[in-house]
């Protein structure tokens, strides 16, 4: 189940890393599609957070609203194959 929600978040994040907003926006809405396939094992419904109701201008307006609430997901990025 840890790998699931790590690789869905993984999904989520890589177009902010590398496509720019557009691109983002589209992932982010591709990974809802995806976590709601996945009822039952996510333990939030991120249609229901407010910080990701919005239009977003930039790639890091999207990470920033991510991290609001992933606290340890930059650092846990930065101990991933991606960063050694």
């Amino acid at each position: 189940m840890a790998l699931r929600a790590w690789a869905l978040a993984a999904f989520a994040l890589a177009p902010i890393l590398w496509g720019g907003a557009a691109a983002a926006q589209a992932e982010v809405a591709a990974a809802g599609v995806a976590a709601a396939a996945l009822v039952g094992s996510s333990t939030a419904d991120h249609s229901k957070f407010e910080v990701l109701k919005k239009p977003f201008a930039s790639g890091p307006g999207v990470t920033q609203a991510c991290l609001s609430c992933h606290t340890e997901a930059s650092d846990q990025v930065m101990h991933t194959v991606l960063w050694q």
